[in-house]
């Protein structure tokens, strides 16, 4: 009575009925209630940082099929980057202004236009500016 479906593609809006089947008489029963499910957008993989100047660090990630836009997260503590870049259409990104010295960690969200959905973070990266 539960099956997975498989092969998806990201953001897309699929419609489902059911049909039961005997295999003794070859009969089919009528469809079952109609119900859909939008698949959701997986999160960036693959996030690198590398200090790129003074107060400057480039990330670089693996992009999402049905991304429109990519969003930048940092912060100076593990676990709560709170500041958001700027909406970038690219698999890279510079982030300036920060403060040598001080190590920064980052994530990046992946996020669709047409659907309005945000990716969960990807993994987290930690860079030290000069």
């Amino acid at each position: 009575t539960a099956t997975t479906i498989t092969g998806l593609s990201n953001v897309t809006t699929y419609y489902f009925v059911v049909k039961a089947y005997s295999h003794v008489s070859g009969v089919t029963s009528a469809a079952s209630n109609e119900v859909s499910a939008t698949t959701g957008l997986p999160a960036p993989t693959g996030l690198q940082a590398t200090v790129n100047g003074t107060g400057q660090v480039t990330l670089n990630w693996t992009g999402v099929g049905g991304a429109s836009d990519y969003y930048v997260f940092f912060g100076t503590t593990s676990g709560n980057e709170t500041s958001k870049s700027a909406a970038v259409t690219s698999t890279s990104s510079t982030i300036t202004g920060l403060s040598s010295g001080t190590t920064y960690y980052f994530v990046v969200k992946a996020y669709s236009h047409s659907s309005g959905l945000t990716s969960a973070a990807s993994n987290e990266v930690s860079a030290t500016p000069n």
